[in-house]
């Protein structure tokens, strides 16, 4: 799985992370991330002048990185852009917690997954439901599609 730019969405737009200007290769300590050895930087397979996220399935692990002065209060609201495309089908999920280091599943308040060609889905509370609409190209296994 890839990831590009994560920012976060206040009064007005604030890059939180684009990995552009991170060193190739391991992601973890670099600009206050946190990661395995599975998370790297490589060139994006779309466009070689970006640089994105890979994560390599080799142990369940994650990846983080606290927001600090972008975290959004508690009991306040926020949006989070991000981007993310598969290079196979696989089984992955991906989520936003307010927890200093999450490390399992009821750690995340909001998650995205996919398992193997299934839709897109997204779990707000306890339960994952479709995030795309019935009909949708979203809903074929579209492999190495920007999402």
């Amino acid at each position: 799985m890839l990831a590009l730019p994560l920012v976060a969405a206040q009064a007005e737009f604030t890059l939180v992370e684009n990995f552009d200007a991170l060193t190739p290769g391991a992601l973890g300590s670099q600009n206050g991330w946190a990661s395995g050895v599975e998370y790297t930087l490589v060139p994006d397979p779309a466009d070689g002048s970006n640089q994105v996220l890979r994560y390599t399935f080799v142990v369940q692990s994650g990846a983080y990185k606290p927001l600090g002065a972008n975290a959004v209060a508690e009991g306040a609201t926020g949006t989070l852009f991000g981007r993310f495309r598969f290079e196979a089908t696989t089984n992955a999920n991906f989520g936003f917690s307010d927890v200093a280091a999450p490390a399992v599943y009821n750690d995340f308040e909001a998650q995205i997954n996919r398992q193997n060609s299934t839709p897109i889905k997204g779990r707000d509370g306890t339960v994952f439901v479709d995030l795309t609409p019935s009909g949708s190209p979203l809903l074929a296994d579209n492999v190495n599609a920007w999402y």
